[in-house]
């Protein structure tokens, strides 16, 4: 048998195996741990072995003491100064439990809180950035020299599904760590906020959900003289505009906002109904050059002409003239035709003309002589007539009678 002399340090303490019961390899424990002997055959011996006094010792090793009953258990102070008749210190080298290098984890690394990979010694996890450790941290080497399982794993964070903002949506479905959400907003709708967001180490998204908020076009304004319908200004919104009496639009009746903001066309105007230039009658003239709703225009002629028309036309809010263009004819009174039992003289019967009537005798002329051509068109007088000529009643002689067939003139 040998004897050896060791130092230990406070960490360790490694169990010794005698030769004496034929034992199996020991191996080594934790400090202050209960030591197993095993005898062939029969049940393990609980022994405790210590230092004394905590420091080094070189004259008398700490070994396993054992009792010389096998079932019996004993407590003994192993220092060379109180050694009991039975105890056994002869040893053998120590057979050291060691588990190697720890299991990889992926996203992972370790730290030994020991300082070795022996029995005992433990390993604790830490996951990367971004990642969440699934299990215990920390595993442990076993008497077999195996790790203690399950290794734990790391999982890359998922901050869940954020959602999608009112009229908004985004199109992307992966929530996990440096992952991004883009968001987009439905026709019609603005971004307000960050566009994107992204998944944080600590399973937060790094901002709050965007909203999207209704386009508005903003207000398109009336016009002067007309008048605007609809007091709502935003995206597919609809403004109809009409104009006061005697004003016509120019430009669209109706405005629709769209979704880039803006209107489908500029407001309208509205502008005073145009009736144009009527026009000058040939051998006439036009009074007025102003042409718009509610003007007026007069015509008159040129002397020996006569209107025919309305002299006086106005422009109406439909942009057409009260009447239409009058015209200026040569004035020619007709024939005045002869009187019966007489006679005409002149032939002219245009304007500012004259003719002359005249009976046959025994006729007398009864109404004007002569009759002039008005600028009317008509004759200033009636034409005369020509009326048979009566004699008075003869008076009768003293103591006779007058007898008579006819009283006109050249009767008897």
């Amino acid at each position: 048998m040998k004897e050896y002399t060791l130092n230990y340090d406070d960490k360790r303490r490694r169990k010794r195996a005698t030769n004496t019961f034929n034992t199996f390899d020991a191996v080594g424990v934790r400090k202050d741990s209960v030591i197993g002997v095993y005898i062939v055959n029969s049940k393990p011996l609980p022994v405790i072995g210590y230092k004394s006094s905590g420091n080094p010792i070189y004259s008398i090793p700490i070994g396993a003491c054992v009792a010389t009953t096998v079932a019996s258990t004993s407590i003994i102070n192993c220092t060379g100064s109180n050694q009991p008749t039975y105890v056994i210190h002869a040893e053998t080298d120590i057979t050291v439990v060691n588990c190697n290098t720890p299991p990889t984890v992926s996203n992972a690394n370790y730290s030994q809180l020991d300082g070795d990979t022996e029995y005992g010694a433990r390993v604790q996890y830490s996951c990367s950035t971004g990642y969440n450790i699934n299990g215990n941290d920390t595993i442990s080497c076993l008497l077999n020299a195996s790790w203690s399982s399950p290794t734990p794993s790391c999982s890359l964070v998922d901050c869940g599904n954020p959602g999608e903002p009112a009229n908004g949506y985004t199109n992307d479905n992966v929530f996990t760590y440096q992952s991004t959400v883009q968001y987009h907003c439905n026709e019609g709708y603005q971004l307000s906020g960050d566009s994107s967001i992204e998944c944080t180490s600590n399973g937060n998204w790094n901002n709050t959900l965007p909203n999207c908020a209704i386009i508005n076009c903003t207000d398109p304004d009336t016009p002067t003289n007309g008048t605007r319908n609809g007091t709502v200004f935003t995206f597919n919104s609809t403004v109809l505009y009409s104009c006061d009496t005697g004003y016509t639009i120019t430009g669209a009746s109706s405005l629709t906002c769209l979704s880039n903001g803006s209107w489908d066309a500029s407001a309208p105007s509205c502008d005073i109904v145009n009736c144009s230039n009527p026009g000058t009658p040939t051998n006439g003239e036009r009074f007025g050059s102003v042409f718009t709703y509610n003007a007026e225009v007069v015509y008159s002629c040129n002397e020996e002409y006569s209107l025919v028309g309305v002299p006086v036309i106005t422009c109406q809010s439909n942009g057409y003239w009260s009447d239409a263009l009058p015209s200026c004819v040569y004035i020619d009174c007709t024939d005045p035709d002869i009187p019966d039992n007489g006679l005409r003289t002149g032939s002219n019967f245009s304007f500012n003309s004259s003719v002359n009537f005249t009976c046959y005798p025994g006729y007398q002329l009864t109404g004007s002589d002569a009759i002039t051509c008005s600028s009317d068109g008509k004759w200033s007088n009636d034409i005369p007539s020509c009326n048979i000529t009566y004699c008075n009643v003869p008076m009768s002689p003293a103591n006779g009678n007058v007898s008579y067939t006819s009283l006109s003139v050249n009767s008897s």
